[in-house]
Order: C-alpha cells, then sequence, then structure tokens
C-alpha cells in the first residue's frame, strides 16, 4: 500500500513537473515566418532599395534588442512560370510568439524624419503565401 501510494505521488509530481515545464516554453517560444511575395520587374529595383536601406535596418534593430533572431530577404532568379509565382521570400524568425508586431515594424524609430509612404513596400507587391513554424 505504502508502494502503491508513493508511486501515485511520483507520477503527480512528474505530471506537475512536465505542465510547469511545457507552461514555460509556451510563452517564449520562437516563430519563423515564411512570406513569398510577387513584385513586377519594373518594381525590383525600388523594392529592393527599400527593404535594404530601411526595413533591413529595422530589422536590426529588433534583433539588437533581442525581438527578432533572423531577418532575410530572397531572390528568385530564373525559373518557370515567373509572372506567376513569386520572386522574393522574407525570412522572419521572432524571439517570441507573442511579439507586438508592431513595435517591431515601426519604422519612425529608427528614420523619424522620412513618411512611412516612401519606404513601405507592400503598394510594390502582393503577398502570395505566408507560412509560421
Amino acid at each position: 500500500m505504502k508502494r502503491n501510494f508513493f508511486a501515485k505521488m511520483l507520477c503527480g509530481i512528474l505530471f506537475t513537473a512536465f505542465i510547469v515545464s511545457s507552461s514555460q516554453t509556451l510563452h517564449a517560444q520562437e516563430v519563423t515566418m515564411y512570406q513569398y511575395r510577387y513584385v513586377a520587374s519594373d518594381k525590383i529595383a525600388e523594392f529592393v532599395k527599400r527593404e535594404t536601406t530601411y526595413w533591413s535596418k529595422v530589422a536590426k534593430n529588433a534583433v539588437d534588442k533581442g525581438a527578432l533572431t533572423f531577418w532575410g530577404l530572397f531572390e528568385k532568379v530564373g525559373g518557370t512560370d515567373e509572372m506567376n509565382s513569386p520572386n522574393f521570400l522574407f525570412i522572419n524568425t521572432y524571439k517570441d510568439i507573442n511579439a507586438d508586431l508592431g513595435d517591431i515594424w515601426n519604422p519612425t524609430k529608427a528614420f523619424p524624419g522620412i513618411s512611412v509612404a516612401k519606404m513601405e513596400t507592400n503598394s510594390l507587391s502582393s503577398t502570395t503565401a505566408t507560412v509560421f513554424l
């Protein structure tokens, strides 16, 4: 009978430890976003300029603060069905799945004298898919 009691107690302690460790993991879980975009050939130069001039610096600030652990912009060159398939891929890894994206991607902190309209790239592209892992 003592043995059964201790076995149940040990199982209870292990279960509680598992739940506590799991809940702590959920609060600070990283998430990576893959965003595929299509940019028309006549807009590529301006798109790349804005992304590398402004948004790479905004991302670097987020990395320096620890909110973002990775930012990358990749361009597809060549391939098939180029007019209908994405030609750019963003990869962003956020330190916390509950990150405040409005704060992370606020460009006015890094570039206070420049209007957002001169920096934004959504009007130059269309998002074809977004995947979170």
